[in-house]
């Protein structure tokens, strides 16, 4: 099998492959998935047990990154048994960064139940080698899962907790066969996870509906939607016009096997009966319809309501302890507990708020709870109330004033001005406004350094919490975040911006029709290259400085960048997100430079965040000498041979082209 096919797996259908590879390679003679509705997964999606050994099992069919992956084994942590083996098996291979926090984590891996003796990664190659001796177990999935499509654009959350009691519920209104029900519609204040609980719905329950899940917006044309959704169905032809195809969707959906469409962002219940196609409504299809809407006084006839409240005290808690990445929180008995509840309490359990509150500690572990807590004092939103004095309908505007601050601090703790301006031109944009990944080069001038500008800009944005990318490349800004982005400009600051984005777009499109030889056009920034090196190799490294500042670049080097009474470890921390490039020069010294290694460890985790292929860490040997196992996997420069620096211009130079 080749192994690029296991990319095409649903993360349902990957899982029920490993289940049965788990049967055949490790011989276990009872499988269990785990992860339904009344078992949370724990960190493991398969239980399996031989006849002396127990064997938990992770399946991840998207690109394992280090958050990603740290995500996975903070809830492995929790789970409650004894396990003799762990097995991460990935559709996609996982990137390097990831492959080395693996490995360190392997030496301690431990759950509550006490340590793991045996821990292991099966990559796609290994997958694909055990499968092709068992052929017959992809023949049967694909067999199984032909014809069912899963249309659903938006990722799982990693980060999903409980939520238990709204899956009953869910599972009862959606299940029923009432006279006149049409539809099942979640209402909540915005931030609440309604879009979330959908996604997870959708993915959870997924072989429930042989006739397809599928997506739809409910702030885009719906007529245009079906049609597309009619191609992915496999009714309708690309060269029939939108209005047919809408039609023959429709009509698959009333005809076909139980199906389940989520409308998401529902401003107008009664859309659901408005015709669409001749005559032809959502509601009289037939098939299971769930809807979100942020208007909690919406009332349409057929529909049902359920009302999405924030998470529970308990749940909040582990939410937080995973996106903070600070997994004994869950713990009552550690210092920071009491304060982590409090700051929950104080953010009004609202599971938004306390993503951008974890998001922003994970990106600043040296913050503690406390201080991010009294910080939310002093700015005058999150006073300390006492939930049951406090009434409900003090709450709204606890929430709101504290989602506020938490905003506000996400933003102010993006140390690039360029992502600060990519994310207020994000908010002044229309919310149907779509923008991709492609389009972000163009607010910054739409050449040579800009793509790499507009990737690390996306990059922090991302890993702040302000917005998230969907697939494929589509960048999503919360509406609280865009009301945020909104207000903190004034009048004439908008009208600048605007003014800075159409100058940019000019720029963008000049650099397009100007002659090949223009430079003027086609001018760019001096690319960023920091150097990580041997404090005893600092002679050699510091030539290479010079050489490198001739030929047109930006490099940062410690002992000469750094200005007296800055506090070195930020700095160094900023030069490396901010470069376009990090060169770590090896020699047989380096081994010893503790600080080097951390220097090498955070590079990996900002090219996790970069497009696959990105030429961002170059090993750059200063002399023959062995290269270690995490740098290994990239091509590496000799310096001291003959044509070793031109070699690395080409590289530098790779990108402004």
């Amino acid at each position: 099998m080749n192994p690029t096919r296991l990319r095409g797996f649903t993360p349902d259908e990957f899982e029920r492959l490993c289940l049965e590879l788990s049967q055949r390679v490790l011989g276990a003679a009872s499988v269990v998935r785990r992860g339904g509705v009344t078992d949370p997964d724990q960190g493991i999606d398969i239980e399996a047990t031989t006849a002396s050994k127990s064997i938990g099992i992770q399946c991840k069919t998207g690109k394992v990154t280090v958050p990603i992956l740290r995500d996975t084994l903070r809830a492995l942590i929790r789970y409650p048994h004894r396990l003799d083996r762990f097995v991460l098996m990935c559709a996609q291979h996982p990137t390097p960064a990831a492959i080395d926090e693996f490995r360190h984590w392997s030496s301690k891996s431990e759950t509550v139940a006490g340590p793991i003796p045996v821990v292991e990664i099966w990559d796609p190659d290994r997958i694909a080698a055990e499968l092709a001796s068992y052929p017959e177990i992809v023949r049967r999935l694909t067999e199984e899962t032909r014809g069912a499509v899963f249309a659903v654009p938006q990722p799982r959350l990693a980060s999903f907790v409980g939520r238990q009691t709204e899956f009953g519920v869910l599972d009862k209104l959606l299940g029923q066969s009432k006279p006149g029900q049409v539809a099942t519609l979640i209402v909540g204040l915005g931030g609440v996870g309604k879009t979330s609980l959908a996604v997870e719905y959708a993915y959870r329950r997924r072989h429930s509906f042989p006739g397809g899940v599928f997506w739809i917006n409910g702030q885009e044309d719906l007529v245009s939607q079906c049609a597309r959704l009619a191609l992915l169905n496999g009714v309708a032809n690309s060269d029939e016009q939108e209005p047919a195809a809408a039609r023959a969707f429709l009509n698959s959906l009333r005809q076909g096997p139980p199906s389940l469409v989520i409308l998401d962002d529902l401003e107008r219940p009664n859309l659901l009966h408005e015709p669409l196609v001749d005559g032809l409504s959502l509601a009289q299809c037939g098939c299971e319809i769930l809807a979100t809407s942020r208007f909690a006084g919406l009332v349409a006839s057929g529909v049902s309501r359920l009302s999405l409240d924030t998470l529970s005290p308990e749940d909040t808690i582990h939410l937080f302890a995973s996106v903070s990445d600070r997994p004994a929180l869950v713990q009552d008995l550690t210092p920071d507990s009491q304060t982590a509840r409090e700051l929950c309490q104080a953010l009004g359990y609202l599971p938004l708020a306390i993503q951008i509150a974890g998001s922003y500690l994970a990106l600043h572990p040296e913050i503690s709870i406390a201080a991010y807590l009294e910080t939310l004092h002093i700015r005058g939103s999150a006073a300390s109330v006492n939930e049951s004095e406090a009434g409900a309908l003090h709450f709204p505007s606890l929430r709101e004033a504290s989602v506020a601050v938490s905003l506000r601090l996400a933003y102010d703790s993006i140390r690039d001005e360029d992502a600060k301006k990519l994310f207020l031109i994000l908010s002044l944009l229309p919310a149907e406004q779509r923008v991709t990944r492609d389009m972000l080069p163009f607010f910054f001038g739409g050449f040579g350094a800009a793509h790499d500008q507009a990737s690390r800009s996306l990059a922090w944005l991302a890993n702040s919490g302000l917005v998230h990318v969907e697939e494929p490349g589509v960048v999503q800004v919360h509406p609280l975040a865009r009301s945020f982005g909104n207000s903190i400009l004034s009048p004439s600051d908008k009208a600048q911006l605007v003014s800075t984005v159409a100058d940019a777009a000019r720029q963008s499109v000049a650099g397009l029709l100007a002659p090949e030889g223009d430079a003027s056009l086609r001018q760019q920034a001096a690319p960023r290259v920091f150097l990580c090196y041997a404090g005893s190799d600092r002679q050699q490294v510091e030539q290479l400085f010079e050489r490198l500042k001739v030929d047109g670049f930006e490099p940062w080097m410690d002992k000469k960048s750094l200005l007296a009474g800055q506090d070195w470890q930020l700095e160094i921390r900023r030069a490396i997100e901010g470069a376009d490039f990090f060169l770590a020069c090896i020699s047989r010294r380096f081994r010893d430079r503790t600080y080097g290694h951390k220097e090498i460890k955070l590079a990996l985790e900002v090219l996790d965040t970069m497009p696959e292929g990105t030429i961002y860490l170059v090993p750059l040997r200063l002399e023959d000498c062995p290269i270690e196992d995490r740098l290994a996997s990239r091509h590496w420069v000799d310096l001291f041979a003959p044509s070793g620096y031109q070699m690395l211009l080409r590289a530098l130079r790779s990108r402004q082209h």
